[in-house]
């Protein structure tokens, strides 16, 4: 099995570092591309048809939610994971209105 292809998109280019470092060291993850906003990360999937797209909430531009409703309408295969520092249960019934496959809390600890 090859690389899981990977966008992220956040307007915090440390974190967007700081993901790309944990993730290419694994070996597995393949990153094809990085977008400061929402605008861009619509721009980014449609161009490199990423496997995920790991998207901030808030962006400016073009909000994280919006575009990752976006990303799911014309790239429904195309996994989505919503990169927050909200508590997550204020977004209890957003991946069934948007259709994100989860999120990932930025106050995560990392596996050791």
């Amino acid at each position: 099995m090859g690389s899981m292809r990977v966008l992220f998109a956040g307007d915090n280019p440390s974190i967007r570092r700081a993901l790309r470092s944990a993730l290419g060291d694994c070996g597995k993850v393949d990153i094809v591309g990085e977008a400061s906003n929402g605008q861009e990360a619509i721009a980014q999937t449609n161009a490199l048809s990423p496997d995920l797209v790991i998207i901030d909430v808030s962006m400016p531009v073009l909000d994280g939610l919006t575009a990752a409703k976006l990303i799911k309408r014309y790239h429904p295969d195309a996994s989505v994971l919503m990169f927050t520092m909200y508590k997550l249960k204020e977004f209890v019934d957003t991946p069934k209105d948007v259709g994100l496959n989860g999120f990932i809390a930025k106050d995560a600890s990392a596996p050791h």
